[in-house]
């Protein structure tokens, strides 16, 4: 039976974010990344008055 080779992983220790595709990833605060996942996950209204299920923003 061969040995199973271990893979290693970095694990990430600071949230990521960037401003726009066009610029690369900068660190963020978690207090920053978790307001920007809250902003983008936050329900909109519809004309009915339902809201629907939180959807994130397309670019």
């Amino acid at each position: 039976m061969r040995k199973r080779e271990r893979q290693t992983y970095t694990r990430l220790t600071h949230p990521l974010v960037r401003d726009s595709r066009d610029e690369p990833f900068r660190q963020a605060s978690w207090e920053e990344a978790l307001d920007r996942a809250a902003r983008a996950w936050t329900p909109r209204a519809e004309p009915s008055g339902c809201s629907p299920a939180p959807v994130p923003p397309t670019r």
